[in-house]
């Protein structure tokens, strides 16, 4: 009963700590949404004074227009998690695997698969 107990515990503290760390990278994304549209205004706006190219305008919009395709995807994920607890898209960790990676955090598999070669 107790590793029952325990068990339980740790997966609703783990899928707590998924859930905030997605409400925290909306929250920083919208933030990153915010500052984009200003950049795009400002390019916008320096395009018709001849002070910037048609490719400073392209990759500002296509900036701001990916990081609208992830603030997408992942508040699908949140909802998901806010009503059910589980999700039908992409697991949560999903959308942190490529930081994690560029930190050189290691997946499971990865550990599972180094202890096994020693």
């Amino acid at each position: 009963y107790d590793d029952v107990l325990v068990t339980l515990l740790a997966d609703v503290a783990s899928n707590y700590v998924q859930y905030r760390t997605v409400q925290e990278r909306i929250r920083l994304l919208k933030n990153i949404i915010d500052v984009q549209r200003g950049v795009l205004t400002f390019i916008d706006e320096k395009l018709a004074a001849g002070a910037v190219t048609n490719l400073d305008q392209a990759q500002a919009r296509s900036n701001y227009r990916q990081s609208l395709a992830q603030l997408d995807a992942l508040e699908t994920t949140l909802a998901d998690y806010r009503s059910t607890g589980l999700t039908t898209g992409p697991h949560v960790m999903a959308h942190l695997r490529p930081a994690l990676a560029r930190r050189g955090v290691l997946t499971t598999r990865d550990v599972d698969r180094a202890f096994a070669a020693t």
